[in-house]
């Protein structure tokens, strides 16, 4: 995806804000900042990739002020724990459910409005860290391909890889994922190198919240997204194999819905700006999405 000119803000006013964030002298701050301007200065056109220029831009300031890891693990570690806590309240009300797609329905509307967690966006501010299920109930899906998607799953002996988003939305995925995994599918999960970007979940993160022992198997990937020409020949590999892709959030979207990678991919996220909300629909931004791109299986 293109950045616009609001992309630029953006990506600006988040990393100043990680830098204000560190526990470093004033003049250390300023002086990455002002490395920071020069890399959008040269870096930052209407032609670049969105998600390479929030890569660098991440990069720059990680690689000289290592208190935003830091910064950022603390973040990971309380909606982490949060979301442990709200899932048992999910299972009990899904347990509920007599229709199979209806409970399906259910936990899309909860992995995606998990995607709220999102602490990389400078005009979205995460008011609510925990989910209840009134909140899923009440959601309305913007776009709504639930049923093609159930569909796909419910067929089985499929091949699922899930591209994960950040850490605590992640805990919530739990549930979908072990709804796919019962209707006959494997799922192998994707998560960040060590040590990540922004809140995103890495694979330290995967196993301090149970997620790899309800996965199939976990692999890594560097960068804000699946940059295909920087992944491993193992993650390209599983792309390969997999029959299906589910990505989490924005940068995913952001990058794939313009970089096929041969698979259908079920994106599903929340745009918090209007450069993503744009591409999805007026008035789609702050709404739940579930849209299948590329095909049926």
């Amino acid at each position: 995806m293109k950045p616009r000119f609001e992309c630029l803000k953006c990506i600006l006013t988040v990393r100043l804000r990680e830098i204000e964030n560190t526990s470093v002298q004033s003049e250390l701050k300023i002086q990455v900042a002002r490395e920071l301007l020069r890399l959008l200065i040269e870096d930052f056109s209407l032609n670049a990739e969105l998600t390479r220029l929030a890569t660098s831009a991440f990069k720059l300031v990680v690689s000289r002020l290592p208190d935003i890891i830091e910064y950022y693990k603390k973040i990971k570690y309380e909606s982490t724990l949060i979301a442990l806590q709200d899932l048992k309240r999910h299972e009990e009300h899904v347990a509920k459910y007599t229709d199979r797609y209806e409970k399906f329905k259910y936990l899309v509307k909860l992995s995606g409005l998990a995607n709220m967690i999102d602490y990389g966006v400078a005009e979205h501010a995460v008011s609510v860290k925990s989910i209840d299920p009134v909140s899923v109930e009440k959601t309305e899906l913007f776009i709504d391909h639930t049923h093609t998607f159930y569909e796909i799953l419910r067929k089985g002996h499929l091949r699922v890889l899930w591209l994960f988003d950040n850490a605590g939305e992640a805990v919530y995925d739990t549930l979908l994922i072990k709804e796919i995994k019962s209707m006959g599918n494997t799922v192998l999960g994707a998560v960040k190198e060590e040590p990540g970007f922004q809140n995103d979940i890495t694979l330290q993160d995967a196993v301090f919240s149970g997620l790899t022992s309800i996965l199939d198997s976990v692999l890594t990937y560097r960068g804000s997204t699946i940059h295909i020409d920087n992944l491993s020949e193992e993650m390209l590999a599983a792309i390969n194999r997999c029959d299906l892709v589910i990505a989490k959030g924005m940068s995913h979207y952001e990058y794939l819905v313009e970089n096929s990678i041969g698979k259908p991919v079920v994106f599903i996220l929340v745009p918090k700006c209007d450069p993503v909300a744009s591409t999805l629909g007026l008035n789609s931004r702050g709404k739940v999405v579930c849209t299948l791109c590329g095909g049926g299986i």
